[in-house]
């Protein structure tokens, strides 16, 4: 059998019962976490009714959909998602005569009501519109047009997807998570209408997918919803729609796998693979155990059945998984996101630029989108080095800095800052490694408080009625810190695996600045990093400071030093962090 399909069989084996397990007659799917039914607003419901469907399990998927149904219209969200899949559902149900008027009364009750708040959304709801019309037609062809031209714009020159901002130009955010969503968007379009020009597209952004792919296949680390079960879910339904062929083992195998140990006693999947350690760690406030594991057997179940009842397209056919092939340097100018490949498959990520935060926040602080920090470390055997950074309340990580990892945090009249973006970007290849050389400047971390009653209506006013869209547009106009020019020289090794990180700090104003974390960096606790070179040069480790992160993968901590007030003048702090060579590595 297909190895793809049997690890994708065998997970759905053990996740399908368990959600099954926790549908209530009355009130549909529930949550094990919240102690509550599935959050309304969300698409639980709809997604377990099609995983549930898929698998030919027709009396509980109805439990599933009625409870969504008899949900009052005012208490419903995240329109788009749930009209993907009652339309889903459709695809499977066609001669299904009394599921018909359940559908049709669900489509009504979700709207498309633009403009959507990040371009994930937007896309999605463009792809539904594809999927209403009339397979063959004029009409088909042409929202097939407007949905390319959608995805085409909002992807880099190297094929990364672009979910902020909608009209991109300078920085951007590519979150991996949302890359794989546009990912299995243009697949299910590509795989079910066969279309040459979204099969080209989707081969685009598997390749960019394949060039971030490592050894344990954790493909994920940057921005929102950091290694989420959601994006996993996504590049697997993905894979299986696509059927790359490969050298190695098939990437929905290795995915499928890696998913596998992440379930819970239940039945379900923890949400991140820090989960059985370290349950909600690292979790966007948007993330429910019932909705992410419900959207996984969705898509996933759907995908299967696809793969397995109908034929690929001629369009898909030779789509290639580019994973075992990688280039040793790869670097993403626009989206600033260099990866780096060992021969014998260690591979580091790192931003370099810096990309724009979303949702930026009056009270959180976003850190996983800033430049010159590596934010994936994985060994040849598959061993994670590195944690991946965080977002966390303004509060906590004002108490401990250390919280920040790799990236320099700085106070000034009040506000907070981080370097984290970077104007001039130089990738210099060396004998044993690379240097990354990177100039630029700190900027404001969180929102600036609305401090007049104008200012107060008007982000009362953003919340109401456009979905914090202003707000969110803040985040292209974050102010740098007057008074400070970076420099940050990075050099990294794979062979064992090595960082040395020199920062130079030029300071204009006396006394004006205070950093917080100097020294700031993030490590697994159990790995045996060394500290091999510090500058200056310290009496002994008793000055360190170190918390444990809460991140989405395990066993991470964060370091720095104390913070200190800075003098006007030339600052430089130098760390060179080793591993010795071993085995594993």
């Amino acid at each position: 059998m297909d190895r793809a399909i049997a690890a994708a069989e065998a997970l759905l084996a053990r996740l399908l019962p368990a959600l099954a397990a926790q549908l209530r007659p009355t009130g549909g799917l529930h949550d094990p976490l919240l102690d509550a039914p599935t959050p309304p607003d969300h698409y639980g419901n709809l997604s377990a009714a099609l995983a549930l469907s898929a698998a030919g399990q027709t009396a509980a998927a109805t439990i599933a959909l009625d409870a969504w149904l008899a949900t009052p219209a005012e208490r419903l969200g995240h329109l788009p998602f749930n009209r993907l899949l009652l339309l889903l559902l459709r695809q499977l149900q066609t001669d299904d005569a009394a599921l018909a008027p359940k559908l049709a009364a669900g489509l009504a009750r979700c709207p498309l009501r633009p403009p959507y708040p990040s371009n994930n959304w937007s896309l999605l709801a463009t792809a539904t519109q594809v999927l209403e019309t009339e397979a063959g037609s004029q009409e088909r062809a042409a929202k097939r047009d407007e949905f390319l031209a959608l995805l085409q714009r909002w992807t880099t020159s190297d094929g990364g997807f672009i979910d902020f901002p909608a009209q991109p130009a300078g920085r951007v955010a590519t979150p991996q998570a949302y890359h794989h969503k546009a990912l299995f968007l243009i697949a299910l379009l590509a795989r079910l209408d066969g279309d040459a020009a979204l099969a080209a597209q989707a081969r685009r952004l598997l390749d960019w997918t394949a060039r971030y792919w490592d050894a344990t296949a954790l493909a994920g680390g940057l921005g929102r919803s950091s290694h989420a079960l959601f994006g996993d879910g996504c590049l697997l339904a993905a894979l299986l729609l696509l059927s790359p062929t490969c050298d190695g083992v098939a990437p929905a195998a290795a995915l499928a796998t890696r998913l596998s140990h992440q379930f819970r006693a239940d039945g379900l999947l923890w949400l991140t693979p820090a989960g059985a350690s370290a349950a909600d760690a690292g979790w966007d406030n948007y993330m429910h155990l019932s909705v992410y594991n419900a959207w996984t057997a969705g898509v996933v179940a759907f995908a299967l059945h696809l793969r397995k009842r109908t034929e690929a397209p001629a369009a898909l056919h030779g789509i290639r998984w580019q994973g075992d092939q990688c280039p040793a340097h790869f670097h993403d100018g626009s989206a600033g996101l260099l990866c780096l490949r060992s021969a014998s498959g260690t591979s580091l990520a790192l931003g370099t630029r810096g990309q724009l935060p979303q949702a930026f926040s009056l009270n959180e602080a976003e850190l996983r989108y800033a430049g010159g920090q590596p934010f994936h470390f994985v060994s040849t055997l598959g061993r994670p080095l590195l944690p991946p950074p965080l977002r966390r309340p303004l509060a906590e990580l004002l108490a401990q800095p250390a919280l920040a990892g790799w990236t320099p945090l700085f106070r000034a009249g009040g506000r907070l800052y981080a370097l984290s973006d970077f104007d001039e970007v130089a990738i210099e290849p060396q004998a044993e490694g690379h240097r990354i050389v990177l100039n630029g400047s700190a900027r404001t971390l969180t929102r600036t408080p609305p401090d007049t009653t104008w200012r107060r209506l008007i982000a009362a006013f953003d919340w109401r009625f456009l979905g914090g869209r202003l707000g969110r547009s803040e985040s292209l106009r974050r102010q740098r810190l007057p008074g400070l020019k970076a420099r940050l020289v990075m050099e990294l090794g794979l062979e064992p695996p090595r960082i040395s990180r020199e920062l130079q700090l030029e300071v204009g104003a006396q006394g004006t600045i205070e950093y917080l974390n100097p020294q700031g960096h993030a490590l697994m606790a159990d790995i045996g990093w060394q500290r091999v070179e510090i500058e200056p040069e310290l009496a002994g480790d008793e000055n360190w400071q170190e918390t444990a992160l809460p991140a989405t993968l395990p066993g991470g901590l964060g370091h720095c030093l104390p913070r200190r007030r800075l003098a006007a003048g030339t600052h430089r702090w130098r760390l060179v962090l080793a591993l010795p060579p071993s085995p594993d590595q």
